[in-house]
């Protein structure tokens, strides 16, 4: 696929909604922006936005079946990374078009 290539195929509109929905949540958000630091453990994002582990789990969850993050274990600690550096770009961007807007 080319940039500006027109893309009509409805089974890749309904991969990228897939792809939009595992960040639709603002908690999801919020674990995308700490992800973009770098890898992190469920506990880590946990205490960085003051809720539970297991709240944290089912967005994670949710995330990774989504293909925005991956995932590995060490020993009883699962630590997740963004699946693309790409999704960082892509959310820095989003996220400059919202600041801008609310600061009009």
């Amino acid at each position: 696929m080319s940039v500006g290539e027109t893309i009509t195929s409805e089974e890749f509109y309904e991969a990228l909604a897939e792809f939009c929905k595992g960040q639709a949540h603002p908690k999801r958000l919020m674990i995308l922006h700490l992800l973009m630091e770098g890898e992190k453990s469920v506990g880590e994002l946990a205490e960085a936005l003051g809720v539970g582990q297991p709240t944290v789990s089912q967005h994670l969850s949710y995330m990774k079946r989504s293909g925005v993050v991956n995932s590995r274990r060490d020993g009883n600690i699962v630590y997740y990374r963004l699946a693309d550096k790409r999704i960082a770009t892509a959310c820095s961007i989003v996220s400059q078009i919202v600041k801008e807007r609310m600061a009009k």
